[in-house]
Formats: C-alpha cells, sequence, structure tokens
C-alpha cells in the first residue's frame, strides 16, 4: 500500500509530508467548521473524525482529501495544486476503504462510517473539482452522484444502528437520513403503479421542504440529501432519459439543493446548472415549459439573495 500511494503522489514524498500537515491543520482549523452548522456535529468533524485517523490511515486521507478539495476552492490560484492533492488523497483513501470493508470487524466500523462520511461530502464538491467550474452533464452528473451516493449508504446500512448509540451519532442526522418506516403519505391512495414512485417522490419533496422550514438557518446537508437516498430507481431512469415529467421534478429539487449554498461551500455549482440544462432539455415543450416557470424563478430569487 505504501508502495503504491509512492507512486501515486503528485509530490516529492518529503513534500508531501509537508503539505499533508498544512492540510490537516486547515482542516482542523477551518474546514471542520465548515461541513456543518449544529454545534455537535461539528464537534465530530473536528475531533472524532480525526481520532479515527491516528489508528486508519484511510480515513486520515479522506480528511486530507476534503481539506485539499477546500483549500482549492478558497486559493484559486494554486487550484491545480490542490486539486492534485485532493486527487491523491481520495484515491489512496479508497483503497484502503475498499481493503477494510472486504472484512469488517468491530474495531473497523467506526473508521468506515467516518471514511463514508467524508466521501459524502467529497462526491458533492465534483463542481468545485471540475476544471472550469461547469458541470460535463449536470443531469448526468447528478444521478451518477446518487447512484454513489445510494451505494455507499448500502455499504453503511448493517453498522448504522450501532453508530446510531456512538460518538458518532450527530452525523447520521446531518448525512445519513434514517428511512422512512412505510409508504409516503398519499402513496397507498394511488392505484397507478407508475404513478406511485412519482407520488413518493413529490411526497419527499414536501418532507425535505418541511425539514428545511422547522430548521430554517440550521438546516443541515442532510435534510436535502434525504431526497437522493429515497427517490425510486424508475424516477431516475425517466431521469436519465430526460422525460418532461421527470425532469420537472428534478427542477423542483433543484430548488433545494441550491438552498444550501449559502450555507455550505461544498454544495455549490448544482442548482444553477441543474435549471440551464432541463431548461433545454425541456424545449418545445409548452405545457411542462409553463409549469417549470415556477422553479426557474425560485431559484433566480434565491440566487440574488
Amino acid at each position: 500500500m505504501a508502495a503504491v500511494s509512492e507512486q501515486l503522489a503528485p509530490l516529492p514524498m518529503h513534500e508531501l509530508w509537508s503539505k499533508d500537515f498544512e492540510l490537516m491543520h486547515h482542516y482542523c482549523t477551518v474546514t471542520a467548521d465548515t461541513l456543518s452548522i449544529r454545534r455537535e456535529m461539528r464537534h465530530v468533524w473536528r475531533v472524532v473524525i480525526p481520532r479515527e485517523g491516528y489508528q486508519h490511515p484511510f480515513v486520515m486521507h479522506g480528511i486530507l482529501a476534503i481539506a485539499a478539495t477546500h483549500k482549492a476552492y478558497l486559493v484559486p490560484n494554486s487550484r491545480k495544486k490542490y486539486l492534485a492533492l485532493s486527487d491523491y488523497h481520495q484515491t489512496v483513501g479508497s483503497e484502503g476503504f475498499r481493503s477494510t470493508l472486504s472484512n469488517v470487524c468491530v474495531e473497523s466500523q467506526g473508521a468506515l462510517f467516518c471514511f463514508a462520511s467524508v466521501v459524502v461530502l467529497f462526491m458533492f464538491t465534483l463542481p468545485t473539482r471540475s476544471a472550469t467550474g461547469r458541470l460535463e452533464n449536470p443531469v448526468i452528473n447528478l444521478l451518477e452522484l446518487i447512484g454513489l451516493l445510494k451505494g455507499m449508504r448500502a455499504t453503511q446500512s448493517p453498522v448504522l444502528p450501532g453508530i446510531l448509540k456512538s460518538e458518532f451519532a450527530p452525523i447520521i442526522y446531518g448525512i445519513w437520513p434514517i428511512e422512512q418506516t412505510g409508504p409516503p403519505a398519499g402513496q397507498a391512495e394511488i392505484p397507478s403503479a407508475s404513478l406511485k414512485p412519482y407520488i413518493g417522490a413529490i411526497d419527499r419533496l414536501e418532507e425535505t421542504a418541511k425539514l428545511i422550514s422547522c430548521a430554517g438557518v440550521h438546516a443541515e446537508a442532510g435534510a436535502v440529501l434525504a431526497w437522493m437516498y429515497g427517490v425510486d430507481d424508475s424516477v431516475l431512469i425517466d431521469i436519465g432519459a430526460y422525460r418532461p415529467h421527470a425532469l420537472l421534478t428534478l427542477a423542483y429539487y433543484s430548488l433545494f439543493l441550491a438552498t444550501l449554498e449559502k450555507s455550505f461551500w461544498y454544495s455549490r455549482g448544482w442548482g444553477r446548472q441543474l435549471i440551464d440544462q432541463i431548461e433545454t432539455k425541456l424545449a418545445g415543450q409548452s405545457k411542462f415549459l409553463q409549469l417549470f416557470q415556477w422553479p426557474k424563478q425560485k431559484l433566480t430569487d434565491l440566487y440574488r439573495w
């Protein structure tokens, strides 16, 4: 593992050590407090997760990857250098994560959860890490993100009950939303099987709106990410096929992504780019374009604040 990481290193090892100290300092003094709003969650990011990194190098690589991405965001003139460090640490950390995942034990459960939590945020930074800040295909990129999030969630499901009783618990409610028990409200009254997934998706959008409304300025990313974890695969297939009713659903969800941008740097770039592509894909479909105007206008209003 050490030989492989040395081969992948973007800098000579003695320079890399120096940069790693810089990144760790930046993470503990700056980045950790930007990942959440609530104090108990910030404590987990700043204290608990780095402590896991002492014993599990792949966790430390995950921490350094998100710190390097943050530095790239904050220091545009050094963006290329920090993104190279970010890619390196994410690659090496992911290799260690996969290796540990193949032989899970009680001692490694917390570390696996920590790395998975960091990776969720890292994956969310795709617009920030893109060469021009522009996504190649925002709709498809979001579907890829959702697929990765669902896969990561599946790997963590067996350990979540134990994590709920540990010092990591605040993070679960921040980026690992607990699944609903039972069907979304109103779904049982819809007889058509083809409509049920959309009723569920819209019900989840309403739940997201309620969560954000209740939290106000203290809304965490998990309130918005919950929709990604719960949306039915058939809706995702329709989105990937650019079906207008699916794109309209996604347009409303884009509003929630945009609400995160004022609080969380790692979420920036998704809302506007999704709305722009959706409008292009709906060209010539007057009925859907008319319905699209409301989320488009609301998103424009958000960016004026």
